[in-house]
């Protein structure tokens, strides 16, 4: 977990040095929901359910 000193935000970050991630997962992105609790996908599906719906158009789109 790392905080963010500019308004302690916390989020995961995944040491990727090699940027093997980045080759595994050409089309990944990051989406950031302000004030998304911590399980979204169980607490808020819906948003969960609406994040995930627009990537998969974009990917869908090419």
């Amino acid at each position: 977990m790392i905080t963010r000193p500019e308004n302690n935000s916390q989020f995961c970050y995944i040491h990727d040095p090699d940027h093997t991630m980045i080759e595994l997962l050409p089309s990944a992105r990051v989406e950031v929901v302000t004030g998304a609790p911590h399980s979204m996908y169980w607490e808020t599906p819906q948003l969960f359910n609406d994040v995930v719906a627009s990537f998969l158009r974009d990917v869908a789109a090419g």
